[in-house]
């Protein structure tokens, strides 16, 4: 291949790149082919971008959504144009996608292609560079990785919906790896787009676990987003050793971890950091779609994860051993799952491990023995299996269910940021708890705060759910079954300190959003209903005076942002949503309800 394979070509593609987003008048569609065919083996064709490439798995930008597909899959890719309809109508390729990507393929541990794909057939890549076209076997490349552009805004047009216009500035997020490999980025590009970014251009780092956005403010100064996803046990140390402005997290700061940032650094300031509630989460357990387990008791997950039973005959099955994979070490996902299902049980050492979600969500949904752990939003091709608490009580996994916190391994998913941050980072925070924000994560398939309504009234399964010490109650539990017969719940659902009337930090957030749906989405003439519950940890008098007092206040509150409640109700701990021996089934069941009758 010569010896320009040691040529640093990162750093040229950049500050060529950089050059034509600083110029003036850049044509996008005279500087390269960014849209392709891919035509697969099995005879259906896809025409959209390449957004990434990593152990034989495309990413691919489409009309209809993204999508993830395997080279073992793709027969052929032709390029087609350069990110603009063709004049002979090549269907469905939106105007956005202006796009003049250049590729670096990653051979190896140390070599690498930048340049324009061509086309890729029986195997190989024809890769047009600046020192000519060279051809590159599928089977060399480790990675691909896009630098691109597109034209996001024009200078001096005003900002449609009101946010900051962007200015020059950095912001440097670490943490989970859930969040870092889509919610943040697809945040970043709605960001730089509402803030009326000229260009962006997505670079690679120096390992698989980073990249940075690049964009123009309108008067053509630089922003930067940098990104690094190692895990979320990375985040703390990253704040605490300035490294990063924003700290990624798939589970809740740890009191050690708070204390660590405290107490760290002997002599300076103690760093105290905010906590943000930006969207919510669930550990998923995936098996393939044709696997007949589609139902798991939480001890059985635990029993294949540990390595103590290694067979899907096991469990109804059929007899061939199970092929298991899961995050890496450091994952929030990995540590709740520890925390909630394992029990102090190790994991089997034998096990496979991948850093990406949307890998496992692939592995498993191509391999009928596989099971993996994944977040909700990486469901993607492979089925999410029900699974059955300690109690007895039967969790699916769905959008509504993580909204509503009442899945098990439902989690929430937090930014972290130093109390006194500059103002890029308070503007950013800002737009991701705003509606257009939490609406971005529901478009790219994550669990926003958002509030929305059931599809049905309440479940017949949790109807019988009343509790054990009900029996007596028989006329309550029956009033009330009446009274919902035809209301249906809103997602949102208010949770409280234990023994007091404290919302938690989710819940301060969230009155704001039930306010603005209330106001602006409710039919007229739906009222406002609000049933408050409680854990056992009392007696049922104490309950059910707790559940009410929480009703009430929380019914005050709305009334005080001017939203109407019409009844609120205290059901102490009947109808309890979650196994009440263990600590998160506790605080899962204390909460307030928001019904519309």
């Amino acid at each position: 291949m010569g010896s320009w394979w040691a040529v640093d070509m990162r750093t040229k593609v950049l500050v060529f790149a950089l050059s034509l987003l600083c110029s003036v008048g850049t044509s996008f569609q005279a500087l390269g082919a960014g849209i392709f065919r891919i035509v697969m083996r099995d005879g259906s064709e896809f025409i959209g971008a390449i957004r990434h490439f990593e152990d034989g798995m495309y990413g691919l930008s489409l009309p209809l959504g993204d999508r993830i597909v395997a080279v073992a899959d793709v027969r052929r890719i032709d390029v087609i144009g350069a990110g603009s309809p063709s004049k002979d109508g090549e269907a469905g390729v939106p105007k956005p996608w202006a796009v003049v990507p250049e590729y670096q393929l990653l051979i190896g541990e140390s070599r690498s292609v930048v340049g324009s794909m061509r086309s890729f057939e029986d195997g190989i890549y024809e890769i047009e560079t600046r020192f000519g076209q060279v051809q590159v076997p599928v089977a060399d490349v480790t990675r691909i990785d896009v630098a691109w552009m597109s034209a996001l805004g024009e200078s001096g047009v005003a900002n449609p919906d009101g946010g900051a216009v962007l200015t020059q500035g950095q912001l440097r997020f670490a943490g989970s790896n859930v969040m870092g490999e889509s919610l943040v980025p697809a945040l970043l590009e709605a960001y730089v787009a509402r803030g009326r970014a000229l260009n962006t251009l997505w670079v690679s780092g120096t390992t698989a676990h980073e990249r940075s956005l690049v964009a123009l403010a309108p008067d053509r100064k630089k922003f930067v987003a940098s990104i690094n996803r190692k895990g979320t046990a990375s985040a703390w140390e990253a704040l605490l050793d300035g490294s990063a402005d924003i700290g990624m997290m798939s589970r809740q700061m740890s009191s050690e971890e708070s204390q660590r940032l405290v107490t760290a650094r002997p002599g300076k300031s103690p760093i105290q950091v905010e906590e943000h509630v930006v969207a919510l989460g669930g550990v998923v357990v995936l098996v393939h779609p044709s696997n007949p387990v589609k139902l798991l008791r939480l001890d059985q997950i635990a029993d294949i994860f540990s390595g103590r039973v290694r067979n899907w005959s096991e469990f109804g099955g059929v007899p061939r051993r199970i092929r298991v994979i899961a995050p890496p070490e450091g994952s929030g996902i990995l540590e709740v799952f520890r925390a909630r299902v394992l029990h102090g049980h190790a994991i089997d050492p034998l096990i496979a491990r991948t850093s990406s979600n949307t890998e496992i969500s692939v592995l498993v949904g191509s391999d009928p023995t596989a099971i993996g752990l994944s977040e909700f939003a990486y469901v993607r091709n492979a089925t999410a299996i029900a699974i059955t608490d300690e109690c007895g009580l039967t969790h699916t996994p769905s959008e509504f269910s993580i909204q509503t916190e009442e899945y098990p391994l439902s989690t929430r998913l937090y930014l972290y940021v130093k109390e006194k941050s500059g103002p890029e980072v308070q503007r950013f925070v800002n737009f991701v708890l705003s509606t257009p924000g939490q609406s971005r994560l529901r478009e790219h398939g994550h669990v926003s705060l958002l509030p929305t309504l059931a599809s049905q009234g309440m479940p017949i399964e949790r109807a019988g759910a009343i509790g054990s010490d009900a029996a007596a109650r028989q006329e309550i539990v029956k009033g009330l079954m009446a009274y919902l017969e035809k209301a249906k719940r809103l997602s949102v659902t208010f949770r409280f300190v234990s023994g007091s009337v404290d919302l938690d930090t989710r819940g301060v957030a969230d009155l704001d959003r039930l306010v603005a749906f209330l106001k602006g989405e409710v039919p007229e003439g739906r009222r406002v209903a609000l049933l408050g519950f409680s854990d056992r940890a009392g007696t049922a008098a104490t309950n059910e005076q707790l559940a009410m007092k929480r009703a009430r206040v929380l019914a005050q509150k709305l009334k005080d942002k001017g939203a109407n409640v019409d009844r609120a109700f205290g059901f102490g701990s009947l109808l309890p949503v979650a196994c009440d021996t263990v600590p998160e089934g506790r605080a899962t069941n204390r909460r307030v309800e928001v019904w519309l009758n």
